[in-house]
């Protein structure tokens, strides 16, 4: 069993939304199971809808926490962006299994720990870099990569109506600097494998035998 984290874009006004989905086959047909997205299904029709998996795990706990970095880059900051609430968790039959119980003890007391601590404070920027150490034990395979990329091209040729494009155009006006979540990413390669990582995360790279550049 796997955990895609997927973004949903409606091929009417380019509104989107993220999303993590356990299944089998990361390339079903499940477009989400949020408020917006069932309202926005309902209204427009499942035919124009694209489902883009974006990544590709095998645990819940970093499927989830992709999802939850995803939607802060983009959630008050992208009119586009139709996720209601931040990301990190969700309703998959595994979460409430006996065998998931002790994950959930130990990340509600991950949580609990830091209720009320400022994320500019030593604490909470430990347990962030943790985190990330924890995200960058994932590598992903060649067969992944080019899964992505074949996922990449289904978008080729869709064409947008004039007042999505606009839309979409004046969303894009306002992403500079650090608002555009590519704002201080660099390139890094290791083993033939590419990856785009953030200023705070470069250091965790290069200890772990990444080189910075691509193939």
């Amino acid at each position: 069993m796997k955990y895609t984290v997927y973004k949903t874009v409606n091929l009417v006004n380019g509104k989107y939304y993220f999303g993590v989905h356990k299944t089998e086959n990361p390339n079903d047909d499940y477009l989400g199971s949020g408020v917006y997205i069932k309202r926005a299904v309902a209204k427009y029709g499942k035919e124009n809808f694209r489902k883009e998996v974006l990544f590709i795990y095998l645990d819940p706990e970093s499927a989830f926490g992709k999802e939850d970095e995803l939607i802060q880059c983009y959630r008050g900051r992208d009119p586009l962006c139709m996720n209601l609430r931040k990301g990190g968790s969700g309703g998959f039959d595994w979460i409430n299994k006996k065998s998931d119980q002790e994950w959930r003890k130990e990340a509600a007391q991950k949580t609990n720990q830091l209720i009320g601590v400022k994320r500019s404070s030593q604490v909470y920027l430990q347990a962030d870099q943790q985190r990330r150490r924890e995200h960058l034990q994932y590598t992903r395979t060649n067969t992944h990569i080019e899964r992505v990329r074949q996922l990449g091209r289904l978008g080729k040729g869709t064409k947008h109506t004039d007042e999505a494009r606009e839309k979409i155009r004046t969303a894009a006006r306002k992403r500079i600097g650090i608002l555009n979540n590519q704002f201080g990413t660099r390139w890094f390669n290791k083993g033939g494998i590419e990856r785009k990582v953030r200023p705070q995360d470069v250091q965790l790279l290069l200890n772990t035998g990444w080189k910075p550049g691509r193939n």
